[in-house]
């Protein structure tokens, strides 16, 4: 990977009281969602491809790989066509009639993912109905004491006579698990009756038969089933009721990986059977499991699955109460969250209702060692999905020595986008959004997995025959600890909406000594805290939201609630609260303002990033966004990648921030202190440019989105960490 060592310092520094009431911004333009010029001739065509595919048709990559093959009779590539319109039925035919295959549609985008001659291309790149091509890329896993180190037993007890719960166990959510598969027979996912808690399993990966044809060499040197079109047959039966397309016998090992079943453990296992010492009991063991197997028996799968099994979930949302996706995988898209299919695809599951919880990744170091910033993968690098990284509890139910992981994947968001003149736009999002306990955690084991097979060390001694346990580490384990927390929130209250519990989350989290914004998000998860502060809130804002009967700086607190205490005594220690969240994808705001009134951004259905608003993918209409006595911490943070999270606290709790007098209106647009962000080009901190591939601080590095990329995904379900 290539660095350089930027010499050039160069201070800069903002005048708060000259910027906080600079409001008037024009919004810029709807990029996500506004239809752009018409290709009319080869070079705009070429610009709707990613750049993989650019690169294929340039002639720049000429070595098969998992959605190319060069070698057949006709090259062709796996590819998801996205769409302005939502009817596909002129582009299907089209890529009929160039001797192309459609394999599916989708409901939470606009597209149909195809194989398509790398020749025909640009010819439908052309079509003024089509807006992106990006290539089907694999995907892979990101890869008890949890209960007290968490916070989680301080809201609940545990009767072993009646075995049952006091408290908050995620009785009557659906936990949706899009991973591996999960074995349904393991005593750990029963409830206090013996009955299964794991209410379907749907298998995407049986379903969509495109990954494993690619594999089969004999497909190698033709275009498989050429001028065909599956589009209709496939979403027939990803959309019919009932659990279909399940396939899996509930006596059948659905989890030949082993991924999927382990962390489904962490979000919802139950093993109260045996000594605490023990007790491998997850975050919300009385909660609904739905399996959604999207990667195959070798922890793989494509994007196009992913984006499948969300859709599943989406249609079967109230079938099962589905109220949360756990995706602990991550997929190697550059590309921007605004045009990236997976982020479309987990917005729409949040406009929907569904909180949707993504692994960070694992991507926080480089071979050498070296610390790497700007590694979130996707879809954790989409603004509405929770983003979880990996602390390290060494094993210690204490929370005061907990850590960050090295190797959890850092922010801020790297993905892109091309500007007219042809240069890269980065996101720049603030990312993770939060760290969960992730290393060396030891949680339910499929029987006979590959994982064990393949890697001895994760076998744990089972005391239990009927519920094997192993050990993993990685953000694909912390990422279910947060899930099971959803889970806990909306049992208590259903009516939270996926950005409000994001809020209450970082809010309540706990600060990581030495650690940043972009190594720790808002903090450590503190589930006492986020259950403490939900039990003070209206049990009615989701549905006075859906209705209009709520307005910017309407009382958000339930009848004779007020503020909770903003700190919780887990395991004899006191867990501060860090009281600021992210908002916009660039902004910190404090004060309990923001849950004693009700914010605009609490909407699953707006979307706000930096100056643009919208709601529905529309530019939203004027109004009020945030109530007044909101905290801006944008200037408290004048350091927003390497700012410690502490000195965030300290400020905000020591009014440093700027207090929002009469709120803040859509307006003109949204500007709340801003222009420390980084980006190419603005400088930060010592007046070191943080840029693509660029070396910062002592050693620390900003991954090089040409290289890091591009490289295939490591499996991180075996990482025992640190």
């Amino acid at each position: 990977m290539i660095r350089a060592i930027l010499k050039k310092k160069n201070f800069i520094r903002f005048q708060a009281l000259l910027l906080v009431f600079v409001f008037s911004v024009l919004l810029l333009p709807n990029t996500g969602n506004t239809v752009v010029k018409a290709a009319t001739s080869t070079a705009e065509a070429k610009k709707k491809l990613a750049t993989p595919l650019l690169q294929v048709v340039n002639g720049q990559i000429t070595t098969a790989n998992s959605w190319y093959e060069p070698n057949a009779s006709q090259p062709f590539v796996q590819v998801l066509v996205q769409t302005f319109p939502q009817d596909t039925s002129p582009l299907r035919l089209a890529i009929k009639a160039v001797g192309g295959t459609v394999w599916t549609k989708y409901y939470s985008i606009n597209g149909v993912d195809a194989w398509i001659p790398v020749n025909k291309l640009v010819e439908i790149a052309k079509r003024t109905d089509v807006e992106r091509l990006s290539p089907n890329y694999i995907t892979q896993q990101s890869a008890s004491s949890l209960e007290k180190v968490t916070g989680t037993s301080v809201q609940r007890s545990f009767n072993a006579s009646t075995n049952q719960y006091t408290g908050a166990d995620g009785t009557g959510v659906g936990i949706a698990i899009l991973d591996s598969g999960v074995m349904a027979g393991n005593k750990g996912f029963k409830d206090s009756s013996g009955n299964s808690r794991v209410k379907a399993q749907a298998d995407v990966v049986q379903l969509n038969t495109a990954l494993q044809a690619f594999k089969n060499s004999q497909l190698r040197d033709r275009l498989p089933f050429a001028g065909q079109d599956l589009a209709d047959l496939y979403y027939g039966i990803l959309s019919s009721p009932g659990v279909n397309p399940v396939i899996r016998n509930w006596a059948e090992n659905g989890d030949k990986y082993g991924h999927g079943t382990f962390v489904a453990g962490i979000a919802a296992g139950r093993d109260n059977t045996l000594n605490d010492a023990s007790d491998y009991t997850g975050i919300a063991p009385n909660a609904n499991i739905v399996s959604v197997k999207v990667l195959d028996n070798d922890g793989t799968g494509q994007i196009t699955d992913t984006i499948k099994g969300i859709d599943w979930v989406i249609l079967h949302k109230n079938e099962y109460n589905i109220g949360v996706i756990n995706l602990s995988s991550g997929g190697s898209s550059r590309e921007s969250y605004l045009t990236d299919p997976v982020c479309r695809s987990v917005r729409k599951a949040v406009s929907e209702g569904i909180t949707v919880v993504v692994a960070a990744g694992n991507y926080g170091k480089d071979d050498f060692g070296q610390e790497m910033y700007g590694t979130i993968t996707s879809p954790g690098n989409d603004p509405t999905v929770i983003t979880v990284g990996s602390a390290n509890t060494f094993q210690t139910d204490t929370r005061n020595d907990d850590r960050i992981n090295t190797f959890s994947s850092r922010g801020p968001t790297r993905g892109y986008s091309t500007n007219t003149a042809g240069n890269k736009v980065y996101d720049n999002l603030i990312k993770p959004d939060l760290v969960a306990p992730g290393n060396k955690l030891i949680s339910f084991e499929s029987e006979g997995n590959n994982l064990v097979l393949r890697n001895t060390l994760l076998d744990v001694l089972d005391l239990d025959p009927l519920a094997p346990v192993q050990k993993m580490s990685g953000t694909s384990v912390a990422a279910p600890v947060v899930s099971g927390t959803v889970a806990l929130m909306l049992q208590k209250n259903p009516d939270l909406t996926p950005p409000l519990i994001k809020a209450i989350l970082q809010y309540t989290a706990q600060q990581v000594t030495g650690a940043n914004l972009s190594q720790q998000g808002a903090g450590l998860l503190n589930v006492s805290g986020a259950l403490r502060l939900t039990d003070a809130l209206r049990p009615d804002l989701k549905t006075a939201i859906a209705n209009g009967t709520i307005n910017v700086g309407d009382n958000m607190l339930a009848v004779g609630k007020s503020m909770p205490s903003s700190s919780d005594d887990i395991t004899g220690a006191n867990a501060s609260w860090g009281k600021y969240v992210f908002a916009g994808g660039n902004h910190i705001l404090g004060g309990s303002s923001l849950f004693t009134k009700y914010q605009g951004f609490y909407n699953p259905k707006m979307l706000w990033v930096k100056d643009d608003v919208l709601i529905n993918g529309v530019s939203a209409p004027n109004g009020r966004l945030l109530s007044s006595s909101v905290i801006s911490g944008d200037f408290v943070a004048d350091r927003k990648v390497l700012t410690l999270g502490t000195d965030v606290r300290t400020r905000l709790n020591n009014s440093q921030g700027l207090m929002i007098a009469d709120g803040i209106m859509i307006a003109d647009g949204i500007m709340i202190a801003d222009g420390i962000m980084i980006a190419d080009g603005i400088m930060i901190a010592d007046g070191i440019m943080i840029a693509d591939g660029i070396m910062i601080a002592d050693g620390i590095m900003i991954a090089d989105n040409t290289n890091w990329w591009q490289s295939t995904l490591r499996s991180e379900a075996h990482l025992l960490g640190e």
